[in-house]
């Protein structure tokens, strides 16, 4: 299914693929894209900049404690899970 994005969340979509992809996750979580929303923390809101560092160890232990099933086979689409697609 495609949604229409903007050129913005775009990029934090196809950043959180990358993340996926380099750890061999087979679907893109909200994991993911919590970390993508840090990778480049300069663009957070100005509120949220004091809270980096911890922000950046939620997401390690998002990561830590992540789903490790087996995604439904998406026919070589990337498969985002029920919550990412809501979150979209």
């Amino acid at each position: 299914m495609q949604v229409r994005v903007s050129p913005a969340v775009g990029a934090l979509m196809d950043e959180a693929v990358t993340i996926s992809l380099r750890r061999n996750s087979g679907y893109v979580g909200v994991e993911h894209l919590f970390e993508a929303l840090l990778t480049d923390s300069s663009a957070l809101p100005s509120c949220l900049q004091a809270h980096v560092a911890t922000l950046h160890a939620v997401a390690e232990r998002v990561h830590r404690d992540a789903w490790r099933g087996t995604p439904p086979d998406a026919g070589g689409e990337v498969f985002y899970t029920p919550r990412c697609a809501a979150v979209i």
